[in-house]
């Protein structure tokens, strides 16, 4: 653990039943804003019109589909710079919030992504963002990055300039989230916690955040009422999703987002469905190197287990049994195929190492070892 380190935090939340049409009038009237562009998929539509106070707005929307890549950030671009709105409002999960931070911070600048791909943390004047997430998973609404695909890789744009203005936390706009995206969502948020809590750049700060996420996603993720779960719940697992996003940003994640970043970039496979298929196997090699290289980690992991599992001082051995029980609400999903490992595992191992994420891993590992975890995973599928 460092001596001295540098915590950031967001600028507002707004965080419970009914939040955006509560304080989304607040919100604008403080900025004076006239034109709102707002960032959503198909889900959003229904929700913008939900709340007092537009009259007399100009209001645009654009339209997301599928991950943010550099051609859909210059198209956004485009359309920012045709309308010239004073705030963006980005209403969805990670990839349209990440669309929205990263049109917002190049608004107006004659510099391009890849500029600042080589100057990453330049600060710099944005335009105001209020982000609204409708998913349990990334955190975007509270980080300082926004991830852009760049050909068959995944590449985070990176300034503490792109954290939002302001974040809505209202679980009534999840009401509707379908299965697979509430099931893939919370284990990322739940591996983002997990990776955190245990990075090498991990400290009391954070160390405290991930316990309260782990707590609060223990409460929200209801295995056996998933389809049903409540307000409450669901708010539980969205502020679990906001203190992994803030734990991420002052610590650092590990192997799993590192192999989620290249496997997300030559598939489409959905960033929370690769979480939570690595998750266990990971976890498992990462106690054993643990129980012979790190006993500070090895308790951690230890903690992990105790909250999950609601037990004090639960056996370490008990947490790979716990996210097997989570793995299981996969088992009525559609999964990914996993062929394109075939051939390209080891090239995947490789890039997987070096990626940015992994460098927040407390351990080091080896070609084989990615291999036997990627062998393992293909062979569930089959199971």
């Amino acid at each position: 653990m460092e001596s001295v380190y540098h915590f950031e935090m967001p600028t507002s939340l707004y965080v419970g039943n009914n939040a955006f049409i509560q304080s989304m009038p607040k919100l604008l009237s403080s900025l004076k804003v006239k034109r709102v562009l707002y960032f959503t998929r198909s889900r959003g539509l229904t929700i913008i019109p939900d709340f007092k106070g537009r009259e007399g707005l100009e209001e645009e929307v654009f339209l997301v589909k599928g991950e943010p890549t550099v051609a859909m950030v210059d198209n956004a671009l485009e359309f920012y710079g045709r309308f010239r709105p004073d705030v963006i409002v980005s209403i969805g999960g990670g990839s349209v919030i990440d669309l929205a931070k990263s049109v917002s911070f190049l608004a107006d600048d004659t510099n391009n992504l890849f500029y600042y791909y080589d100057h990453p943390n330049y600060l710099k004047k944005t335009v105001p963002h209020i982000s609204v997430p409708t998913t349990f998973g990334t955190g975007a609404e509270v980080t300082a990055n926004a991830v852009i695909r760049r050909g068959d890789k995944k590449q985070s744009l990176r300034s503490n300039s792109l954290r939002p203005y302001a974040a809505i936390l209202d679980p009534t706009l999840t009401m509707d989230l379908p299965l697979d995206v509430l099931v893939y969502s919370s284990l990322d948020c739940l591996t983002q916690l997990m990776e955190a809590f245990v990075s090498n750049k991990a400290n009391p700060l954070t160390d405290g955040i991930c316990r309260e996420g782990l707590h609060l996603f223990r409460k929200g993720f209801q295995l056996k009422q998933l389809s049903t779960l409540s307000t409450e719940e669901r708010l539980y697992l969205q502020i679990a999703a906001l203190y992994s996003g803030v734990a991420l940003s002052n610590s650092r994640l590990g192997i799993i987002h590192g192999v989620a970043s290249i496997i997300g970039g030559r598939s489409s496979m959905a960033h929370g469905e690769i979480c939570a298929r690595f998750l266990c196997p990971f976890t498992e090699m990462n106690i054993e190197k643990a129980q012979k290289e790190d006993e500070q980690i090895l308790h951690k992991y230890q903690e992990i287990a105790s909250i999950l599992g609601e037990k004090p001082n639960l056996s370490v051995e008990e947490l790979p049994r716990i996210l097997n029980r989570y793995e299981a609400s996969l088992e009525t999903l559609t999964l990914s195929s996993l062929s394109f490992l075939e051939g390209k595992g080891e090239e995947i191992a490789k890039e997987s190492l070096l990626a940015s994420s992994t460098q927040g891993t407390p351990f080091r590992y080896t070609i084989e070892e990615i291999l036997h975890v990627f062998q393992s995973v293909q062979k569930a599928r089959t199971l």
